[in-house]
């Protein structure tokens, strides 16, 4: 049971099994309040089955659900608690003493020092790597839970777009399409614009824009950049990050003429949710970037390889997003995705993310275009030549597209 939730994964199989001889599994009836806005109790909640509420002192509400990967980290962890947490089903849970949980973990690390003096030094590098990891990571799942995480921009990217749409004249639809190019601006506007509402209901960055209206779309985009643009000399980090944004930009492209294929799934969402696909990528090199700036591009791919994926999920579980973005982030990276009913915009950002790969020549890994179910839900397994001309020519176009957009 405990194997399952982030913070118990440092203890020994034998440790967890003694923690939870000591503790209780817990239910409670919908409605029922688990955790006070402001608490100060020193215990921490678990959810093991259920759904419950997270509601914020101004109002904005989160659900977690057990099977989210939002549900393997506390649930408002944080003391004072930023949030009000109701069941909103039956649940179950455990709560956990913080200074007993605290006691394990520091006997765990006084145990982990105690090895054979040559060890440690022919082992120091990866020791270091290890502990900058796992620094980066705990930053950043704090950072998620206390709704500050760190996302920083492409360099100079960001800055030109937001001298190219002082220039669009309160143009929505114009200034979308320049946001467009920019993938983390994107995320935070529609972020912002979720939060404005109150309701997670906004899906692509044109409903953000017309949501927010020009002046806050532009504060939001020039406060950004000025402060969250990625400032780094590392070469694998700034490799990553322009490799991340083109692919991104290309995996947006093909998903928008997917979504054009068919007359149920609206193209604006599709791009964004593509544009967004791996939005744990620029995550993991911003605080890769604050912790370990001599990283080498092997160990940084490893790390995006190893973490981005969930860190993608967790943003998707955690952040204010529309129902359709949020589910398409959440669900489109597993290639070999299945369910039923029609095809949905996952399935979109599955079947773009292997043809960018296609259409760059990459050593593909995984399963093949005919094995993958959403190529079969979109009806594409026997899609004739012209489907994939214009998938290839979405793919080629959107840097030029982006590059036109950039230098005005």
């Amino acid at each position: 049971m405990l194997a399952h939730f982030q913070r118990f994964q440092a203890l020994s199989p034998v440790e967890r099994e003694d923690l939870a001889r000591q503790l209780r599994i817990s239910t409670a009836k919908a409605g029922t309040r688990l955790l006070e806005l402001g608490s100060t109790e020193n215990t921490t909640l678990y959810l093991l089955e259920g759904e419950v509420e997270l509601r914020a002192s101004d109002g904005h509400t989160r659900i977690i659900s057990a099977d989210d990967p939002a549900a393997r980290m506390p649930i408002s962890r944080l003391r004072p608690s930023l949030y009000r947490v109701t069941a909103r089903t039956p649940v179950k849970y455990i709560r956990v003493s913080n200074q007993l949980l605290e006691d394990l973990l520091q006997f765990e690390r006084a145990s982990s020092i105690i090895v054979d003096e040559n060890y440690l030094v022919e082992e120091s590098e990866t020791l270091l790597n290890s502990s900058s990891e796992t620094l980066f990571i705990s930053s950043i799942l704090s950072d998620l839970e206390a709704d500050r995480l760190a996302m920083e921009s492409p360099p100079e990217v960001g800055a030109m777009i937001g001298r190219a749409i002082l220039d669009m004249e309160n143009d929505p639809e114009q200034i979308a399409q320049a946001l467009m190019v920019e993938p983390v601006l994107s995320a935070k506007l529609i972020r912002a614009a979720n939060h404005a509402t109150g309701r997670d209901r906004i899906d692509h960055v044109g409903q953000a824009v017309r949501q927010l209206g020009y002046e806050r779309t532009i504060s939001i985009v020039f406060s950004c950049v000025l402060r969250e643009t990625l400032r780094s000399r590392t070469p694998a980090i700034l490799a990553a990050m322009r490799s991340w944004w083109e692919r991104s930009l290309r995996v947006s492209a093909i998903a928008y003429v997917l979504a054009r294929l068919g007359e149920r799934l609206d193209p604006d969402v599709a791009a964004s949710a593509g544009l967004l696909h791996r939005l744990g990528v620029p995550v993991l090199l911003t605080y890769v970037n604050r912790t370990d700036r001599k990283i080498d591009a092997r160990s940084l791919k490893q790390a995006i390889d190893e973490y981005a994926n969930e860190v993608t999920r967790l943003i998707a579980s955690m952040w204010p997003l529309g129902f359709q973005l949020r589910h398409a982030l959440h669900d489109a990276l597993d290639p070999m995705r299945d369910h039923n009913g029609p095809a949905d915009y996952a399935d979109v950002v599955i079947v773009a993310d292997r043809h960018a790969d296609i259409g760059q020549g990459a050593l593909l890994q995984g399963p093949s275009l005919d094995e993958m179910p959403a190529v079969a839900r979109l009806g594409l397994r026997d899609a004739p030549p012209e489907i994939s001309l214009r998938i290839m020519e979405a793919a080629n176009g959107a840097l030029n597209g982006a590059n036109h957009i950039l230098e005005g």
